[in-house]
């Protein structure tokens, strides 16, 4: 009795475990199958994207935070424009209006970021909320793709004591790291670089001499990819833009 028992078990959960292997083949299976649909839209379609443009206009809204206190005890705010140096100069000296201190903030590279590489074969898959039919849906896309981009802050004074003032206000801003927040993430951090005086370019025609910082900042994010519903019979619906992230 005891040997039928024992059989009985060992075929039932050899039972079982079949049903678990047939169920992962399928799911990978029905998983290959989005995927690859993916891939073929992404390759027929183009959407142009904010990617750079968000992480621009984060760093020039930050940076204009900035402030020196002269001689004379004033407060002063930073004017911030996205500009590379060669343009920031030739800002400067076609407005001789323009009241230093001066940053201009430009992109220097993109470079792929191989420590937060994801394998291709990974398959993002969120529930998130839909405001227009008020319910959660499923949402899936390609892997986003790990970068690191690199921008420079320039920093333009008059006196060195306002351009040491404005430097420590940058450190203290990583400490360690910087979070920026794009409408793709809340937890995207940034470092600090170095720090290069750069004082000694010289430019014949403004009289006023310029004391110089470039600062280099290195942002690890990922270049997102486009969303696309899910419907409860497993086809691929049109592109999601502005959906809540679910916290069930």
């Amino acid at each position: 009795m005891s040997e039928s028992l024992s059989s009985l078990s060992v075929e039932s959960v050899n039972f079982d475990i079949s049903l678990q292997n047939t169920a992962q083949r399928h799911d990978l299976r029905a998983r290959d199958k989005i995927r690859k649909e993916l891939i073929e839209y992404e390759a027929r379609t183009f959407e142009s994207t904010e990617f750079y443009r968000e992480y621009t206009q984060f760093l020039i809204r930050k940076f204009s935070r900035l402030k020196i206190i002269d001689d004379e005890k004033k407060v002063k705010n930073i004017n911030v424009f996205y500009a590379n140096p060669e343009r920031a100069i030739a800002k400067m000296k076609e407005d001789r209006n323009m009241v230093l201190p001066v940053g201009s903030i430009s992109f220097d590279r993109i470079e792929d970021d191989i420590a937060r590489r994801r394998v291709d074969t990974t398959l993002q898959q969120e529930v998130l909320w839909d405001e227009t039919s008020q319910r959660a849906t499923r949402v899936v896309s390609l892997a986003p793709k790990a970068v690191v981009l690199s921008y420079m802050f320039h920093i333009y004074t008059k006196y060195t004591e306002d351009m040491a003032q404005l430097v420590e206000q940058v450190e203290l801003l990583f400490n360690p790291a910087m979070d920026i927040k794009t409408s793709h993430s809340n937890s995207i951090k940034a470092y600090l670089g170095d720090i290069i005086d750069a004082t000694s370019l010289q430019y014949s025609d403004r009289e006023d001499r310029l004391v110089r910082r470039q600062i280099m900042i290195n942002i690890e994010t990922y270049i997102p990819t486009r969303k696309f519903r899910v419907t409860s019979t497993g086809r691929i619906g049109h592109i999601i833009n502005e959906l809540i992230v679910s916290d069930g």
